[in-house]
C-alpha cells in the first residue's frame, strides 16, 4: 500500500458536496451560500493480491488511516505493510481516465477475528 499526503477541501455543511470559493464567499451549487466546512481527504494505492487500485477515503475514513494530529512521515511508518477490510465500491474516474476505489469503510484487519467468523461458517 502507498499513501500520500492528506488534503483537505471546502465542503458544503449540508451535502457535503465541494464548495466554489468567489469573491470571499463560499458556495454550493445546491445549498447557495453557506458556511464550509474543511473536509480531509486521503488518496492510497491498495492491493488484494491480485492486483491494486487507487483508493480514495473521505472524512471519518480518512481519518481512521491518518488519525488527528499526527505528522503524515510517522502515519506513512505505521500504515505501510498493514492489513486492512476496506468496503466501497469502484467508480469511474473520467477526468483520469482510471477506475478509482471509493471507501464507505475501513478496519484495520484482525487475523484472530477473522479466523473466528471463518470458524461458524
Amino acid at each position: 500500500m502507498q499513501i500520500f499526503e492528506p488534503k483537505f477541501y471546502n465542503a458544503c455543511p449540508v451535502c457535503n458536496k465541494k464548495t466554489l470559493f468567489q469573491d470571499n464567499i463560499d458556495s454550493c451549487s445546491e445549498h447557495g451560500t453557506v458556511s464550509a466546512k474543511k473536509v480531509l481527504i486521503v488518496n492510497i494505492y491498495i492491493d488484494d493480491g491480485t492486483g491494486n487500485i487507487r483508493a480514495v477515503a473521505f472524512r471519518e475514513n480518512a481519518e481512521k488511516l491518518v488519525g488527528k494530529d499526527k505528522d503524515f512521515e510517522s502515519v506513512k511508518k505505521d500504515i505501510l505493510g498493514k492489513q486492512f477490510l476496506i468496503k466501497g465500491k469502484v467508480v469511474k474516474n473520467d477526468m483520469f481516465a482510471r477506475n478509482e476505489f471509493m471507501i464507505s469503510g475501513i478496519q484495520e484487519a484482525s487475523p484472530e477475528n477473522i479466523i473466528a467468523e471463518m470458524e461458524t461458517v
